[in-house]
């Protein structure tokens, strides 16, 4: 854990150094101990607005046993109250993985003959 401690340390130095008028955010950069928590909120932090690599990590967490998706609401995955609770519908069992694309499905016998994910 000591390397991951390094590298956490390291981005959150830089980011303390990222503010609008270039002074050093007053919140201290460096943690003295890190844990799988701190890797996953420093993750999210970092991380939140890139395209596939949030959902990528909390798949991967979920799977390791670190979260558990099947437990979150429509807010932890960032819907707001305006938006209708007919809306959320996300069920693990079904929504954990994509579905196989038609085309693979069509291209490929071996594919076909095992089917869709179930749920799609």
């Amino acid at each position: 854990m000591a390397k991951a401690l390094e590298q956490v340390n390291e981005i959150r130095q830089r980011a303390r150094r990222s503010t609008l008028n270039s002074v050093p955010a007053v919140t201290p950069a460096n943690l003295s101990t890190v844990t799988m928590q701190s890797i996953i909120d420093e993750r999210m932090r970092e991380l939140l607005g890139e395209e596939g690599i949030r959902w990528d990590d909390l798949r991967r967490w979920h799977k390791a046993g670190f979260i558990n998706l099947g437990t979150w609401t429509k807010t932890d995955f960032g819907m707001g109250p305006q938006y209708d609770d007919s809306l959320w519908g996300f069920d693990v069992g079904i929504h954990l993985l994509m579905p196989i694309p038609i085309s693979e499905m069509d291209s490929n016998p071996e594919m076909l003959k095992s089917g869709q994910i179930t749920g799609y």
